[in-house]
């Protein structure tokens, strides 16, 4: 006779008092006849005794703190069930582990349900090991993965790190796989994709974000340490590495394209196997999804980079040793800057785009006009009559190489040179070689800071003694020594 649960048997009884044949109850419960009649003959009280024999007999030859270890290792229930040959039914299986633990064990969630074509989730494991053929190091990959948990349509690939440029090169294999995409997406607290995780509020990362809205879904963060959140590509992350990954565990891979070739014909395979749940393929599943997808949007996503930076006094920012002008009433305010290839834009702190640029080369600058107030508030600001202040300060000779530099169409320009050569004094160059650097970088009309630095340490390094360099020589044009030919020929 077939165990049946408590809720059965009462079934049983509740149909034979209610007048339905022992036929009929079978039809209506999904069990046979036999069953049936081996219930009623034992009578209601009997029937509905727990078999504790049983369960002992078969709970006792199992080791059950080997199996703890192994569920706390990752395995499931359901696997733990299956290796072990267990004589009882799962329910009551996952009930003798529970009440064995020696610590209670996590409930089990209730299966979610998903809407077609509502969402992806995402995320990365463990990949398998690239040989370097000619050192032989071995290199570990990394699985991305991509689940539609409505179908369980799979997209994976192998890639060599987690890193932005490879996360959103992955997200656009995934959606030209599906042919669409979801209005959301849910990712780990991946640094990709999140910039700072919190429970309620996160950080999306501000690249990832642009992606998002140039694709057209919404980010959904999974909450920290909560799994079942993306349980659907978890799930199949597991099936991979359970089977794909033994299925190729005696094989060497040394580039990552034919790693990816050898798990193509898998990955098509998996989408095209039944599901038991299901009875049908996860294909089977998404050709009825597939039309809820949105279209693929129409242009290429320009990779940017965005970064956060102070506005100078001299109404630039600094970025990857690059300069860029900024209206100059954003003057000490913070500001976020978009970075592609090839352009520069600036935006205030609410996103209000306040500067654009094309992109200079390192230690150059992009500036312009409008962005500077006039040439006497430049002149008046107070950094620069600071400058001026603390020059004056230290000997004529600067005062007069600084008011030079500034005597310029856009003194503020200047500001962030003299701050620097104003800072050698602060950092042990001496009056005597400040003034003597000053000295000869006006003679030489050198504007450049480097120049200036170079003189003053060789100054400092002499200490002051020896001869100094020369002014740069004039030439009288009586003594040039010019080619004349001979009037008598060569």
């Amino acid at each position: 006779m077939n165990q049946l649960s408590k809720e059965m048997i009462e079934q049983i009884f509740s149909m034979h008092k209610a007048g339905h044949t022992k036929s009929a109850i079978a039809r209506s419960l999904g069990i046979t006849r036999n069953t049936v009649r081996s219930y009623l003959s034992l009578g209601a009280s009997e029937a509905l005794k727990p078999a504790v024999t049983k369960t002992v007999d078969w709970a006792e030859r199992l080791d059950w703190d080997r199996l703890h270890r192994e569920f706390k290792s990752g395995v499931t229930f359901k696997q733990l069930y299956r290796e072990n040959d267990i004589p009882v039914t799962y329910e009551q299986f996952t009930k003798q582990l529970r009440a064995r633990a020696p610590v209670p064990l996590p409930p089990i969630a209730p299966a979610l349900r998903h809407d077609p074509g509502e969402r992806t989730q995402i995320d990365y494991a463990d990949g398998i090991w690239i040989v370097d053929r000619q050192t032989g190091q071995r290199r570990r990959t990394h699985l991305f993965c991509g689940v539609l948990p409505f179908s369980g349509k799979t997209f994976a690939e192998f890639v060599w790190d987690q890193k932005l440029p490879n996360f959103i090169r992955s997200h656009e294999k995934m959606w030209a796989y599906f042919g669409g995409v979801t209005p959301y997406v849910v990712i780990d607290n991946l640094k990709a994709g999140v910039t700072k995780a919190h429970r309620f509020d996160p950080d999306i990362n501000p690249t990832y974000c642009d992606y998002a809205n140039h694709t057209g879904f919404g980010v959904l963060p999974a909450r920290p340490a909560t799994p079942r959140d993306k349980a659907s590509v978890e799930a199949t992350i597991g099936a991979i590495q359970r089977d794909f990954y033994q299925q190729v565990r005696n094989e060497t891979f040394y580039e990552l394209e034919s790693l990816n070739a050898r798990f193509r014909p898998y990955l098509d395979g998996l989408n095209d196997r039944a599901m038991a749940e299901h009875g049908v393929s996860r294909n089977e599943r998404f050709a009825n999804e597939r039309s809820l997808l949105r279209p693929l949007p129409l242009s290429p996503y320009v990779f940017s980079e965005w970064t956060e930076a102070t506005v100078h006094p001299d109404c630039c920012i600094q970025v990857q040793k690059g300069f860029y002008s900024v209206p100059f009433q954003h003057v000490g305010q913070q500001v976020r800057v978009k970075l592609t290839d090839k352009t520069v834009t600036i935006f205030s702190m609410d996103m209000t785009e306040i500067a654009f640029h094309t992109r200079v080369a390192l230690h150059k600058k992009s500036l312009t006009d409008e962005h500077f107030p006039n040439r006497l508030m430049q002149s008046s600001s107070f950094e620069v009559k600071r400058a001026r202040e603390q020059a004056h300060s230290i000997g004529p000779a600067m005062h007069a190489y600084v008011s030079w530099q500034f005597d310029i169409s856009r003194p503020l320009t200047a500001l962030r040179r003299m701050q620097g050569v104003l800072r050698l004094h602060r950092n042990g160059i001496g009056a005597e070689a400040m003034e003597f650097a000053a000295t000869q970088a006006k003679q030489f009309l050198r504007r450049d800071l480097r120049y200036f630095e170079q003189c003053a340490q060789a100054f400092q390094k002499r200490g002051g003694a020896g001869p100094r360099p020369a002014a740069p020589p004039r030439r009288i044009t009586e003594s040039l020594n010019l080619h004349h030919h001979n009037e008598g020929g060569s």
